[in-house]
């Protein structure tokens, strides 16, 4: 049950994307880093030309070495504390370390989209021992190449973490309200 209730907390985040994009045209929005040191918030909005820094905030974290439900928490706490401020009055887009996540270029045939997330799963999973049902696995084409052969190509960037993790992080933001 928890599995679902999390996939299904996932895909309602991931499906958001759009109304990232309308944000940005509406008044911005908020970026969220939580990092090993501390936490970063920067407004952005959308401006004539390019983006516009409205406003920052960086917060330091406690210990780098803390247990991770200790760490949690602090962020919980830090998190709370900023939102009583004000500061998450736009929508939210969150990023965050940890020690478990795995980034990979890879360079694969040029093949439909539905066809690419099997290739882009399958390559992860010879390079990193990694359990789709515990793990979240995503990833962007970045780029065209092109082999010697000739066949035509695509880079992708892949990114997979602990499902655990980002749950976490999704079910303390919910419970703060941050959106």
């Amino acid at each position: 049950r928890a599995g679902q209730i999390g996939a299904g907390l996932i895909k309602q985040k991931f499906e958001s994307f759009g109304k990232m994009r309308k944000a940005m045209a509406e008044g911005g929005l908020i970026g969220l880093d939580i990092g090993t040191e501390c936490i970063k918030i920067a407004h952005v909005k959308r401006g004539p030309d390019a983006d516009i820094l409205v406003s920052y905030h960086i917060e330091s974290l406690p210990l780098k070495r803390m247990e991770p439900a200790n760490r949690l928490q602090a962020i919980q706490e830090i998190l709370k504390n900023l939102k009583k401020e004000g500061l998450f009055k736009r929508p939210v887009v969150c990023a965050f370390t940890d020690p478990e996540l795995e980034v990979e270029l890879l360079k694969l045939p040029k093949m439909p989209h539905a066809e690419l997330a099997a290739a882009v799963e399958w390559a992860m999973k010879e390079q990193f021992t990694l359990d789709l049902d515990e793990s979240v696995l995503d990833f962007s084409v970045v780029g065209a190449a092109a082999e010697e052969s000739g066949e035509k190509q695509v880079q992708v960037l892949a990114v997979t973490t602990k499902k655990k993790q980002v749950l976490e992080y999704l079910y303390m933001l919910t419970d703060l309200g941050i959106n």
